[in-house]
């Protein structure tokens, strides 16, 4: 069975592998194709890459070979791992080529493969939240959105952004799932220390990771002392990953630890009359209010779509129909989301403790949809001739184990308000050697317990070896006659609390 599953696994990874790599070549030919220079800043934020492929150092935000001669800036005040990413490629593909073009295509490599990746914790994601054919339609709406594979194509930090922002989102969910285990923590500092060095406007995930975790571990009611170790792991492990930007950017500009107002007095001092900081027009120096600037020149239709693909320098807008229709996709899938979290928020430990059995016809594509451990399948029918030849193929297979089971059992199940007698013959598979008895002989060993002080009570064929091999086996009342053969006690059944009786005659 183990060799089965692997198998199963083994094909969904290569599907999705595949998948990725398609993706991977439809951004790769925007990368190619894309015009130098025509899309947002790609010059301004080319020049810091080639800065430090050809000094192998970090720039300073006002050299001269990095600086706008126009706006009097540069990129090199802002968070800079992208830039040094594409640094890296680019000293790869110097090894066979300094054609230029090879260049400015490793340097945008950067963002074709950061989007790549984030189709990667995207399919992730949606395995954690969509079932079916919803699953692959959300995979396939961000994968081949317009603004993605335009975020794809030129040198940016959006894309890095985007990838750690992906990363943490997916962090998320499993530190919610998990009521914040511990290495959950540490891969969120870690996510977050690398987000905070892609880009200044995905700091507001940190602010909401910051926001979720002290509500979640609020309403799951963590001990404080509980609370405050988890919010040091991901500081301390953040601090680890990016604190060294900001002590170098104190250093250098004279206590500025972001840089911001380092760059706003460059721009003062090298930036044409209209474009200086502090100069410049803007919202407040033209006393509009907030209303006024969100409603001008349909501020908020432009930004919308913007989301959607608005390309070159924002200037290139699709037709309205397909803004509408992403527009309505989205309404759909928040309310989608917000179903979701409310189950996913609260950590429930009574409903985690509890066995989920999941009824199935298809199990093949139910392990491959879900991609989870199975630990053990039940094969139930009540046709006997069906399930006759279902046990002899199944015993055809190397490595599983496939329970004898000779007769039918009968069973009341409750739908709603009644109860419903059924019956059917069933048979379990496990991997070889897997059963009560080597999991009861580990422990056995682990804690050195003699074999006849081992108490074992069961009901069914797979309490077999246990209920033999136990110094005391208990079968209970309404145990199948193979079981109660080999018990040493019979107990009363389930109905008349078998195991307490048991209990209590062994301890009175």
């Amino acid at each position: 069975m183990t060799k089965i599953l692997e198998k199963m696994k083994e094909n969904k990874k290569i599907l999705i592998t595949l998948f990725l790599i398609c993706i991977f070549c439809y951004y790769l030919t925007w990368t190619i194709s894309q015009p130098f220079n025509s899309c947002p800043d790609e010059g301004m934020k080319w020049d810091i890459c080639k800065y430090i492929y050809e000094n192998n150092k970090l720039p300073h935000g006002e050299d001269e070979a990095i600086r706008n001669p126009i706006w009097g800036i540069s990129y090199g005040f802002q968070p800079i791992l992208t830039y040094m990413i594409g640094a890296v490629f680019m000293k790869i593909i110097s090894i066979f080529t300094t054609h230029q073009f090879a260049l400015v295509m490793a340097a945008r490599l950067v963002s074709t493969i950061s989007m790549t990746l984030v189709i990667y914790f995207t399919i992730k994601i949606s395995q954690k939240f969509f079932k079916g054919i919803y699953k692959y339609l959300f995979i396939i709406f961000i994968a081949f959105q317009p603004i993605t594979a335009f975020l794809a194509s030129y040198i940016n930090n959006d894309s890095t952004a985007l990838l750690v922002t992906t990363v943490i989102i997916y962090l998320w969910i499993l530190g919610l799932e998990s009521n914040w285990k511990n290495k959950h923590c540490v891969l969120l500092g870690i996510a977050i220390g690398f987000c905070t060095l892609t880009y200044y406007n995905a700091y507001g995930y940190i602010l909401c990771s910051i926001i979720l975790c002290l509500i979640s571990v609020i309403l799951n009611k963590m001990k404080t002392k509980q609370i405050i170790q988890k919010v040091l792991i991901v500081a301390i492990m953040a601090f680890l990953v990016a604190g060294w930007w900001f002590i170098r950017n104190a250093i250098i500009y004279n206590g500025d630890f972001l840089g911001i107002n380092a760059q706003n007095e460059c721009g003062d001092k090298y930036a044409s009359e209209e474009y200086k900081p502090s100069t410049r027009l803007t919202v407040q120096r033209k006393n509009e209010s907030i209303i006024n600037m969100l409603t001008k020149d349909k501020w908020i239709n432009v930004t919308l779509k913007s989301f959607v693909g608005i390309f070159g320098y924002n200037s290139m807008i699709m037709s309205n129909k397909i803004y509408y229709s992403y527009f309505l996709i989205w309404i759909i899938g928040i309310i989608g989301c917000l179903m979701k979290f409310k189950d996913l928020f609260i950590y429930n430990k009574e409903e985690k403790n509890k066995t989920h059995i999941n009824i199935v016809e298809n199990i093949y594509d139910y392990i491959v949809d879900r991609d989870e451990k199975v630990v053990k399948i039940t094969i139930c029918d009540n046709n006997q001739v069906i399930f006759n030849s279902i046990m002899r193929k199944l015993k055809e297979i190397e490595e599983i184990e496939v329970l004898e089971v000779s007769h039918m059992s009968r069973k009341i199940i409750r739908q709603g308000s009644v109860e419903v007698p059924i019956e059917y013959f069933y048979t379990e598979i496990s991997a070889q050697n897997v059963d009560k008895w080597n999991a009861i002989e580990f422990l056995k060993e682990k804690m050195q317990i003699k074999t006849e002080e081992i108490v074992a009570i069961g009901d069914n064929v797979n309490d077999k070896k246990m209920i033999e091999n136990a110094g005391l086996g208990i079968a209970m009342g309404e145990s199948t006659p193979v079981i109660k053969n080999v018990a040493n006690q019979i107990t009363g059944s389930n109905n008349e609390d078998g195991v307490a009786q048991a209990l209590e005659n062994l301890w009175p």
